[in-house]
């Protein structure tokens, strides 16, 4: 009983972080990629996948959801591990959005922010910067994987299934907001998702992705 109310509250804590990332300001932001030019399904695409990372940087609920339901973690030690992952996430999804909108022509705004308007806006979204597993667990700690890493890896396999066609959920809160169709927004969806598979893959394969940051401030296990 008590595992199953675990998984479900595991559930719609995953749901919940990323589907208000989707359902909340992508609305806005869709509509300003389309006045600049972007076609409608890839600007729904490119705002489901960027909802994945919000439950990837800390803090993320899912994370805190991991590190209370398995043993050998800390919640600070797993914060400090999604760090790098995320920032690859980013990292990914900018290098992906930049080969797709230089092959189709999509530009940003035409007026350039300076300095001034630089260093205003950072400044003001400073604040904003602070806010299976009893199963598997076990069976990845046996076989010498980190628990850090292991929860990254749990953690991102989770939140990319979110924007995974054909039953992400996100994706249908993408279409319903920006009014998409889910086959065509299925599409245009897949090389930003190849760009985050890239990255759990790297998560995967190089545990320091996950473990190096934890290890230098003296989260190792």
């Amino acid at each position: 009983m008590c595992d199953a109310r675990r998984d479900s509250a595991d559930a719609v804590s995953r749901f919940r972080t990323a589907l208000a990332d989707a359902a909340g300001p992508s609305a806005i932001v869709m509509r300003m990629m389309r006045e600049a030019g972007y076609e409608k399904n890839y600007a729904g695409a490119l705002s489901a996948a960027t909802a994945t990372i919000g439950p990837i940087i800390p803090p993320s609920i899912l994370a805190v959801i991991f590190a209370i339901s398995t043993t050998g973690v800390t919640v600070a030690g797993l914060f400090l591990a999604g760090i790098l992952p995320g920032l690859l996430l980013g990292l990914s999804l900018a290098i992906a959005n930049h080969i797709v909108s230089t092959r189709h022509g999509y530009r940003g705004r035409e007026h350039r922010a300076d300095r001034a308007e630089l260093r205003q806006t950072t400044l003001a979204a400073l604040p904003a910067l602070i806010i299976l597993t009893p199963i598997l667990g076990p069976i990845a700690y046996s076989a010498g994987i980190d628990p850090l890493q292991f929860g990254m890896m749990l953690v991102l396999n989770l939140t990319i299934g979110m924007i995974t066609p054909p039953v992400g959920p996100v994706l249908f809160v993408i279409a319903t907001v920006g009014q998409l169709k889910i086959e065509a927004l299925s599409k245009a969806v897949l090389p930003l998702l190849l760009a985050e598979l890239v990255v759990l893959l790297l998560v995967i394969l190089v545990p320091e992705v996950s473990t190096f940051v934890p290890n230098f401030f003296g989260f190792a296990n």
